[in-house]
């Protein structure tokens, strides 16, 4: 239970990593007239990844998608430092059975 519990931290800290880092290269490149959009889908991000941690099922599904669907994305794009995190995210989300044992421990005891 204790090692999923890390791993969904660790997961988390990468998406929210990834996410503040997202939102300062666009607002770098874009202007600062996109910071409200952008603070926006990193308020929703904390709160999925609030949700995950929390041991809600449909969290760890979105968290799941989303990533695979960024990763997929940023591949295909050629952005590679994206990919690769996003990918590795969404697999150990996904096929980590010390994930499902802390989400079904966080359901029970929440």
């Amino acid at each position: 239970m204790e090692r999923g519990r890390w791993i969904v931290i660790g997961c988390i800290a990468c998406v929210l990593t990834l996410s503040i880092g997202v939102t300062l290269i666009y607002v770098s490149a874009r202007g600062p007239e996109r910071l409200p959009m952008q603070l926006i889908r990193l308020g929703i991000t904390a709160l999925v990844c609030l949700f995950l941690y929390r041991g809600v099922p449909a969290a760890r599904v979105f968290a799941v998608l989303s990533a695979g669907l960024g990763g997929l994305f940023a591949l295909f794009s050629g952005t590679l430092f994206m990919a690769v995190p996003y990918l590795t995210v969404a697999a150990v989300l996904a096929f980590a059975p010390s994930v499902s044992e802390f989400q079904r421990y966080q359901r029970r005891y929440r």
